[in-house]
């Protein structure tokens, strides 16, 4: 489970709106994360939840067997697996 942390060091979960999970929305969501110093790998957008939400994740780790390993901004991490894993080049 992650962390939670104190009133000192607060953190919350952040939304993506549904215009930014696809193109070309998520393209500007990218270049304002990364006019802000994020890293084009550090940040994504991560699966829908029960209630039909994306959160703003933290890439944690990419494993080979194609599983991701993904923060939210609240802290909790969580593994996902995507439908249609990366290939590796040849």
């Amino acid at each position: 489970m992650g962390h939670r942390e104190g009133a000192a060091g607060m953190s919350a979960r952040v939304f993506v709106h549904p215009r930014c999970w696809t193109e070309p929305g998520v393209g500007v969501l990218t270049e304002r994360l990364m006019a802000l110093g994020f890293g084009g790998d550090e940040l994504c957008v991560g699966p829908l939840d029960k209630r039909g939400r994306r959160d703003l994740c933290r890439m944690i780790e990419k494993r080979p067997d194609g599983a991701l390993v993904l923060e939210q901004m609240d802290g909790v991490r969580f593994e996902y697996r995507p439908i249609d894993p990366p290939r590796s080049a040849a």
